[in-house]
């Protein structure tokens, strides 16, 4: 939904991913946090 991301960052998560889960978008925010 729209805004979800930033009510979710706002409440101190890291990164939101919405569902459906894009593979891609998936696999990139997860090397952001554990390193390349």
């Amino acid at each position: 939904m729209k805004g979800d991301r930033e009510k979710y960052i706002q409440m101190g998560f890291s990164d939101y991913i919405s569902k459906p889960i894009d593979d891609d978008e998936l696999v990139e925010k997860l090397n952001n946090f554990l390193g390349d």
